[in-house]
């Protein structure tokens, strides 16, 4: 399941055991959830761009993706990771380029993915292509902080 707050989400993971016992018509039922909350990435869009990425006080890794691109949905694991790993020290956000052509085309997006690392709102480093660990992007968001 997936919460959003904001231009903020969060995935979480409920797990339920039920089990039955019968002694003498009497039943005893037990109920376990176990529920995992992680951070996701950050929807962002033409809307909030501005005030999530370029007014952040904080680095900011943009993945600009598509829902048809495989490359993509191969790292996009990988970006949810990132946003959970980081928490409050930086945000990590995706935009989808189809709905946000505009934000695509302003930056220069030809190829995605294409991972752009922002700081005071100017972008300092981009990485294109799938071919990159959760300990790199850690470490560039690190860099910039």
């Amino acid at each position: 399941y997936a919460v959003h707050a904001g231009s903020t989400s969060y995935a979480f993971v409920i797990k339920a055991e039920f089990w039955f016992a019968s002694s003498s018509h009497l039943a005893a039922w037990r109920i376990m959830f176990v529920v995992h909350i992680s951070r996701m990435a950050n929807a962002y869009n033409e809307a909030n761009f501005e005030a999530e990425v370029i007014n952040s006080d904080k680095p900011v890794l943009v993945d600009f993706w598509a829902e048809w691109c495989g490359p993509c949905k191969m790292i996009s694991p990988l970006i949810d990771q990132l946003a959970d790993a980081v928490g409050e020290t930086a945000n990590v956000g995706k935009v989808e380029v189809d709905t946000n052509q505009s934000l695509a085309a302003k930056y220069g997006v030809r190829s995605i993915p294409c991972l752009l690392f922002f700081k005071d709102g100017e972008v300092k480093e981009t990485i294109t292509g799938a071919n990159v660990t959760l300990d790199q992007l850690k470490a560039k968001l690190e860099e910039l902080a």
